[in-house]
């Protein structure tokens, strides 16, 4: 923990930085707070994994600020699948869910994009459960776990829980069924 502790506080001041400053310093910050939560998984207790879970929260704020919205549509793309997939896979099913949510809830309140949906908070939430469930409890090579993760967190979540949050706040009264909305969503 010592060694996760000195990279991390050696590559922070660079968060402070623009990115254009120093674009190698924010690789190293990304590449030290990966590296401190692989360290602090072999330690016990709980304190390195709810701090693991809030600089994973941290990023996922941040990566809703980068959310990138298309003109007159509903339809969004957003980062949050890469720190919230990291939380599952990393710290388990449990951190994953409350980084997904937590992350989702916080990333609303400081860079809304339209009404808070809880049905994408649910979604976001097992964005880090699945892989976490997966990657706990599936045997098997971590590609193939990466892989199954991906397609469910696509059906579950993307095709499934947000397509019928957003049609519901958005085209339900308009008269499209739910299979038309879907179908306009899939390619994206």
């Amino acid at each position: 923990a010592g060694t996760a502790a000195w990279f991390l506080a050696l590559s922070f001041p660079c968060v402070l930085v623009p990115a254009r400053a120093c674009p190698d310093d924010h690789f190293l910050l990304g590449a030290s707070l990966l590296y401190a939560m692989l360290l602090m998984r072999s330690y016990g207790g709980k304190a390195p994994y709810v701090f693991a879970a809030a600089v994973l929260t941290a990023l996922c704020v941040v990566c809703n600020c980068f959310t990138v919205t298309f003109p007159g549509s509903p339809q969004a793309l957003s980062f949050n699948y890469v720190p919230t997939f990291l939380a599952g896979i990393i710290l388990g099913p449990f951190w994953g869910l409350a980084v997904g949510l937590l992350g989702d809830v916080l990333g609303a309140i400081v860079h809304p994009l339209g009404p808070y949906l809880p049905l994408i908070g649910l979604a976001s939430a097992l964005m880090g459960g699945i892989p976490g469930a997966v990657f706990r409890w599936v045997k098997g090579n971590d590609y193939v776990k990466l892989t199954v993760s991906l397609l469910l967190v696509f059906v579950i979540c993307s095709a499934g829980l947000n397509t019928y949050a957003l049609y519901a706040a958005y085209a339900a009264s308009g008269g499209k069924t739910f299979w038309v909305y879907l179908s306009a969503r899939l390619p994206m």
